[in-house]
């Protein structure tokens, strides 16, 4: 099993002789790790050096021996006169980064070569510990067994590092412990208080994903990865592995580990598209809340997917057909009469809207526009209907005019609604997936997060 091993040298002047330290720390942690790396394993070991720790080739030469072994190294300043409070930032930044292209690595273990961490050594230690609790990966620490004199810390970290590390911890509690619905709230405010761009707003959407969990709703779930995903891919274009900035800047690097961390543990590995949820994220969701102990989440979720999915039953509450069970078979049947239906269209609210019932809708003549026919279905019904709820929450929608109505059917559907949702369409392998528009869901959010806790609690909602 590959290990990702980050080694300090970067202790402050004063103690035993530092030159004879470094050299020691290096026989220890190299002897080491010898001895843990399996016959077929490897590992790579990174040296976080300050300006006063040995030349690179030095320490090449004492690796070069070493078959499982390699090494990188990473200078933390270029200036003898570096503030230790720099010094700090430059250490964190430098751990989160490295651990970062090292994707290989299942575990990090960091080595404590002194005989106590230093604030230097404390920042690196939070990086690496920032980074793993973001990525889900596995953090070591071993401490060398001090001898004689040790160095004590004086100072902590700088607030700065602690801030950000803070952030990484309740990423990680997004999917560890997504009951507590007010996780969204803590990365909103630490997103205000950077500045604004990329960090910032992946912050923010990885806030509404924490909500989205939290609540029930794989459309929240689905729209807001795919977003953080997709600012991922312009904000990772050309990045720098060690950046040397403050430490907001490796926020995108942190979110970047969760996102990945996230698509995997949800099922979206292969991809992410806004507006077309795959079935298998919300498998895994139901998943989740059965092994999180999340009853309410679990079964208001079932009752709406129940009888399409493995993880699911056949029938929801009441021994009744799912709401997306019920609509799946109608749109089969349908397309045994009138040919092939095209996915995306409004065909979910057509059939909400009939009370349950596509029978009304006939073959398409040749060379017909089918989805500009059903949408023309669509404004019918809602003419013939205009004085019910349902066509008045969908009028509202349209119109992007949203109430405590709409929150409330909303939550109570898990976000299967169909103002948000167009269609759910069938795939070869048994599987589906739910179009959905975006407009409604961020109108939906604006009244949720405008009134959490107190409108939620209000609403009788989670």
């Amino acid at each position: 099993m590959p290990l990702a091993v980050l080694l300090p040298l970067c202790a402050p002047e004063g103690g035993i002789d530092e030159s004879m330290s470094v050299t020691e720390a290096l026989e220890w942690a190299i002897t080491g790790l010898e001895k843990i790396v399996d016959m077929d394993g490897e590992a790579t070991l990174v040296l976080l050096r300050s300006g006063g720790s040995p030349g690179r080739e030095g320490l090449d030469r004492r690796v070069l021996s070493s078959s499982t072994v390699r090494l990188v190294g990473v200078a933390l300043d270029e200036r003898p006169d570096c503030a230790l409070e720099e010094l700090g930032e430059r250490a964190f930044v430098a751990s989160v980064s490295v651990l970062s292209t090292l994707n290989g690595a299942e575990t990090v273990v960091f080595l404590i070569p002194w005989g106590g961490p230093d604030p230097v050594t404390s920042s690196a230690l939070l990086g690496a510990l920032a980074h793993s609790l973001a990525a889900g990966r596995k953090l070591t620490v071993i401490a060398r067994k001090p001898r004689g004199a040790t160095w004590r810390a004086q100072e902590s970290p700088p607030k700065s590092v602690l801030r950000i590390a803070q952030i990484a911890e309740i990423l990680s509690k997004i999917l560890e412990n997504p009951q507590q619905v007010l996780q969204w709230r803590a990365l909103v405010e630490s997103a205000a208080r950077l500045r604004p761009g990329p960090s910032a707003d992946l912050l923010r959407e990885a806030a509404l994903m924490s909500l989205g969990v939290s609540l029930g709703s794989p459309t929240m779930v689905h729209l807001h990865l795919c977003r953080v995903l997709k600012l991922l891919e312009r904000t990772e274009a050309g990045g720098d592995y060690y950046p040397r900035g403050r430490p907001a800047e490796v926020v995108p690097l942190l979110v970047g580990e969760f996102a990945r961390r996230a698509s995997r543990i949800l099922g979206l590995d292969h991809g992410c598209q806004l507006g077309v949820l795959p079935s298998e994220l919300i498998g895994k969701l139901l998943s989740l809340y059965k092994q999180k102990g999340m009853v309410l989440q679990y079964h208001l979720l079932l009752s709406e997917v129940a009888g399409t999915l493995d993880e699911a039953p056949p029938t929801g509450r009441g021994g009744e057909p799912s709401t997306l069970a019920s609509f799946l078979l109608e749109r089969k049947a349908v397309e045994c009469r009138v040919g092939r239906l095209p996915p995306g269209a409004p065909l979910f609210r057509l059939w909400f809207l009939a009370g349950r019932s596509l029978d009304f809708l006939r073959p398409s003549a040749p060379g017909q526009n089918e989805e500009r026919e059903l949408g023309a279905w669509l404004e019918r019904l809602m003419a013939a209907r205009r004085n019910s709820k349902p066509v008045r929450l969908l009028e509202q929608a349209m119109s992007a005019t949203y109430t405590s109505d709409h929150v409330r059917n909303f939550l109570a559907h898990s976000g299967f609604v169909h103002y948000v949702v167009r269609d759910v369409a069938p795939l070869e392998n048994g599987q589906y997936v739910v179009y959905y528009d975006e407009a409604p869901l961020e109108g939906i959010e604006r009244i949720i997060t405008a009134g959490l806790p107190e409108g939620l609690r209000a609403l009788g909602c989670p």
